[in-house]
């Protein structure tokens, strides 16, 4: 793996990351092969700090080069999706920004997926996250996690004011106080609710299936994805149509 610039000493994860996003034009594919790989490390060195075993470097490499080409074809099943009735995004008012959230679960894999879509007032895609949980929930509760985890993403990377936008009425009416929530996802919601003072402003709104389309693809995705992926400042090519 070659890269178009020299790294630096000095340089963060991040400042990497968007020399990438600065290069992409240039190298095509190649943030994904980074992060990848990054994840196949990431998830080897978890793997030896709880007792196992080292995996050989080629074999993080094999691993995250197929994981690439999962997202290629299914990149490509997308693209021959034809949904009969398509919700289109509508802009909000800067300096306004709206995160699509949606969680599925892989009952056969007992696993579950997150996949979330930042976007802002012009309807660009500023971020995206797809997210494989090694671990079996209900629907609520993926739901109410994926959310979690959106709300952490969005204030890491610096935005204050953002619409949370669900395609569950039932986590939507819990964070917004007209229902009170389970014993099953009550310390998940509690802890989205604690973060709230942090922001400027923050709206909790549902929103149909089929408006919700672009994180509901990168949820399904995650089932071809180690732990995550994430997209800066790009759109990632399995939802560039659900995007328009």
């Amino acid at each position: 793996m070659v890269f178009p610039f020299s790294i630096e000493s000095k340089w963060s994860f991040i400042d990497v990351v968007w020399q990438l996003v600065h290069h992409k034009s240039i190298c095509s594919g190649l943030m994904e092969k980074v992060l990848s790989l990054c994840s196949e490390i990431w998830k080897d060195r978890n793997t030896i700090r709880n007792g196992g075993g080292q995996l050989a470097g080629n074999t993080m490499v094999k691993r995250s080069a197929s994981l690439v080409e999962k997202y290629k074809a299914a990149d490509e099943r997308v693209s021959c999706m034809n949904p009969a009735v398509q919700v289109r995004w509508h802009p909000l008012d800067p300096p306004w920004f709206k995160m699509n959230v949606d969680g599925v679960v892989f009952t056969k894999l007992r696993a579950t997926g997150t996949g979330m879509v930042l976007r802002d007032s012009q309807g660009m895609v500023l971020a995206a996250m797809s997210k494989r949980h090694p671990a079996t929930l209900a629907s609520l509760e993926v739901e109410a996690k994926s959310m979690e985890i959106a709300v952490q993403f969005v204030w890491e990377m610096g935005f204050r004011e953002v619409y949370f936008k669900t395609n569950s009425s039932t986590l939507k009416n819990i964070l917004t106080g007209t229902s009170k929530a389970p014993a099953s996802i009550e310390t998940i919601t509690n802890s989205i609710l604690a973060q709230m003072d942090k922001f400027h402003f923050v709206s909790f709104i549902h929103v149909k299936r089929d408006g919700n389309r672009p994180a509901h693809i990168l949820a399904q995705f995650a089932k071809h994805v180690g732990d995550f992926v994430v997209w800066l400042e790009e759109t990632p090519n399995l939802i560039e149509g659900a995007c328009s």
